[in-house]
């Protein structure tokens, strides 16, 4: 046991004494969320750009009249800077519209001499009978479904046209816009006695309304924390292994050692490192819910249940790629073992967003029993704030336990044989020999 404890220890220290060790601390959060927060900047970015559109009206020009005054609405007023992009609506015959005249419009898109170009079918206007396929409206652009111009064009024309109809109907424009006025749908968490104690302002709505975000994005960030430590974790212990066997390393430890000892100690001191980073990134998690107030957006109650879950899944993901490493001699090889297992452990982040709207649904049910998706899974369902039944967390709990013990085992087996092995990669057949027999 001390053999396998010193084992531990220098593989504890060999992953966090090391300035590779902090400069992943301090840029993996950056890799994973920095995409999130430039999204979120780039917003506010607003382009004030002139975008000219040609319009070839069917209508007779009613539509392009109405969609000229709701462009000269979108330009600033004189002497101020523009705030928004303004917006130029040119005319095209829609008689002389044809296919040669259309590549003529899209050369000026590809030119960026405009914007786009919209066709008006005559009888969009029509109120005798309901809408038919011949009555859409066309708009051509370089990326239609991505345009800004195009959702700009969109609502334009469809309160032109809902003014227009309501006026062929001699209706009421007010009373019609009253009528059919939406109804807004405020999204409120759950209500619970401490919230009766406190004033209802303006101020809290606000607040509520923006904790209802945090329910969808704190179970994504416990998500993508454990999704970290596993990537922080398994990864360089499959090229450490590697690098073992390659440099004959392995082969004078083993004069000291038996391949079972250095399996255990490398897990144990991968574990260790593991946890070490939960604790720096919880630490300042936990910082900033007591500073910011957070207690009630952020469940710190289920760390317990988060380091528990994390502890088995670096073992059983640490155990996989400690197999593999022993079994290739170079990483590309390895690289195409690595892709089952890579799409395993991130399959739960295909699907965090519909587990956090239905905590308890089929989907996340089902993906909570299975053993590679457990972990994150879990995790996602206990920060939603779910009532996720305790028979459930015990089951996956269980079959989780039980599924890192037989691919330790399992591990275990083609570590011993494929640590000494050089030469040709095994095949997956071969592999599965080795696991077999031992």
């Amino acid at each position: 046991m001390r053999k396998v404890w010193t084992i531990a220890r220098r593989e504890y220290l060999a992953m966090v004494a090391t300035k590779a060790f902090l400069m992943s601390i301090a840029l993996m959060p950056v890799l994973m969320f920095g995409g999130m927060i430039v999204a979120g900047r780039l917003q506010n970015v607003t382009d004030t750009s002139v975008k000219t559109i040609v319009v070839a009206d069917g209508t007779g020009g009613l539509l392009y009249d109405d969609l000229q005054q709701a462009a000269a609405a979108t330009a600033p007023a004189d002497g101020a800077e523009p705030d928004s992009p303004t917006y130029v609506i040119e005319r095209f015959d829609a008689d002389a519209l044809n296919d040669d005249q259309r590549v003529t419009l899209s050369q000026r898109v590809r030119r960026d001499e405009i914007k786009g170009f919209a066709e008006i079918p005559p009888g969009v206007l029509n109120v005798d009978e309901a809408p038919s396929a011949d009555a859409a409206v066309k708009f051509y652009a370089q990326n239609p479904m991505l345009s800004e111009e195009r959702r700009w064009f969109e609502n334009a024309l469809r309160e032109a046209v809902r003014k227009r109809r309501i006026a062929a109907l001699d209706l009421d424009a007010v009373a019609v816009m009253r009528a059919t006025a939406p109804v807004g749908v405020a999204p409120m968490g759950l209500v619970s006695q401490a919230d009766l104690d406190k004033p209802d302002s303006a101020a809290d709505q606000a607040d509520k309304q923006g904790r209802n975000m945090a329910a969808i994005f704190v179970p994504a960030g416990f998500m993508m924390l454990m999704f970290m430590v596993i990537l922080m974790s398994a990864q360089p212990l499959l090229e450490s292994v590697m690098e073992e066997k390659a440099g004959r390393i392995a082969e004078v430890l083993l004069g000291s050692v038996s391949t079972t000892q250095l399996m255990f100690g490398k897990l144990l001191g991968n574990v260790a490192g593991s946890l070490t980073v939960v604790a720096i990134y919880g630490a300042g998690v936990a910082t900033a819910v007591v500073y910011k107030g957070w207690g009630d957006i952020v469940p710190l109650d289920m760390a317990p249940w988060f380091v528990l879950y994390q502890i088995l899944a670096v073992l059983l993901f640490s155990s996989i790629f400690m197999a593999i490493g022993a079994a290739v001699n170079q990483l590309k090889e390895a690289q195409s073992l690595l892709l089952p297992v890579w799409v395993m452990v991130a399959s739960p982040m295909f699907t965090w967003l519909q587990i956090v709207r239905e905590p308890n649904g089929a989907l996340a049910r089902g993906m909570t029993f299975f053993p590679p998706a457990t972990p994150l899974v879990s995790v996602l369902r206990l920060a939603s704030g779910a009532d996720v039944p305790m028979w459930q967390i015990v089951g996956s709990l269980v079959l989780l336990v039980a599924t890192t013990a037989a691919c330790i085992f399992v591990a275990g087996r083609i570590f011993r044989i494929g640590l000494l092995r050089q030469g040709k990669t095994p095949k997956l057949t071969e592999l599965v020999a080795w696991a077999w027999r031992g």
